[in-house]
């Protein structure tokens, strides 16, 4: 269309970007997964229009560059999302896809990946209510990006590793739903695990163990969105189910589980909280600041102290914010 984007030697960001998103439809549709283009052809397309499609994951494809005064030294591939506070979960998952996509380039020859995730204010990252990455796929004003982005060759390289990124991130994502049993009981070793919750009728049955576990003498307990909010002030949410064990004062949170104090937020595929001791173990884990947003760790597993924000991190650990 009329946006041509960044332009070097013959080759414009527009024509480059189609180019990609064309040989990543085919690479991921043969593995199975649907992909919707915003185009297909060399037309311009409107922001409100492409935020408007329907997806669990937005791929926004870019070729950079750099003023001419700068002398073409900046160079890689990098991601961006979108800066969004008020969901941290989304926030968790955008470093997620990151990491996978990450993940899935960087042992590709010829350009370098960048695996830290940067936030800026994109309106269509802002508007689309997909889980949005922008990839800016290398720079037109770097020599060495140049002759790597546009080679064919390469293209098709490159979208490979992007698709690998995404199946491992879709393969991640359907893990954190269900977790299996004999997972379970390795991994939540000597906490007496219940049996999990099945159905909607049992969900009922759980949120009332809830109340009836957690509330106590001026203590109140806040139901809205299904996010007690216990004295101490913590609060939990789990998109799978949740069981009280009241004896021992043990939750235990199935499925895309979040965890928050005032000062920081826990997600995971799956969070036991010993009230008693305050303190939580956390599996395919991370935390973040409350105050900022930003993500402080990312790991196999977490067991922390809600007391003190100290813990043991079991597994690939990663910080990605201090």
């Amino acid at each position: 269309g009329k946006n041509l984007g960044a332009t070097a030697g013959g080759f414009t960001e527009k024509d480059i970007a189609l180019a990609m998103a064309k040989k990543i439809k085919a690479f991921a549709e043969a593995k199975g997964l649907k992909v919707v283009l915003t185009r297909n052809v060399d037309e311009y397309i409107d922001l409100t229009t492409r935020a408007s499609v329907n997806g669990n994951v937005l791929l926004s494809l870019h070729i950079n560059s750099e003023p001419a005064n700068l002398g073409g030294k900046r160079n890689g591939i990098e991601m961006f999302t979108t800066v969004d506070n008020n969901d941290k979960v989304k926030q968790v998952k955008a470093k997620s896809l990151s990491q996978h996509l990450f993940e899935g380039m960087q042992n590709i020859e010829g350009i370098s990946v960048r695996d830290s995730l940067r936030q800026a204010n994109f309106a269509l990252l802002r508007s689309s209510k997909a889980l949005g990455i922008i990839l800016e796929l290398g720079y037109l004003t770097n020599k060495n990006d140049f002759k790597y982005i546009t080679n064919e060759t390469n293209q098709d390289e490159l979208a490979k590793g992007i698709v690998n990124g995404i199946l491992a991130y879709k393969e991640k994502s359907s893990s954190d739903k269900i977790l299996e049993t004999k997972g379970n009981k390795q991994n939540l070793k000597g906490y007496n695990i219940p049996n999990r919750v099945r159905n909607n009728e049992a969900m009922g049955k759980d949120k009332q163990l809830v109340q009836i576990a957690e509330t106590r003498p001026n203590e109140e307990l806040n139901t809205e969105q299904n996010k007690p909010v216990l004295a101490n002030g913590v609060s939990f949410f789990a998109k799978d189910s949740t069981r009280v064990d009241k004896l021992n004062q043990v939750i235990y949170l199935y499925g895309s589980a979040v965890l928050s104090t005032r000062e920081n937020s826990y997600q995971g595929s799956s969070i036991v909280y010993n009230k008693k001791d305050n303190n939580i173990k956390v599996y395919k884990a991370s935390m973040y600041n409350n105050k900022n947003g930003r993500v402080i760790y990312v790991a196999d597993s977490m067991h922390v102290n809600l007391n003190t924000s100290q813990g043991i991190w079991s597994g690939r650990t990663t910080v990605t914010n201090n």
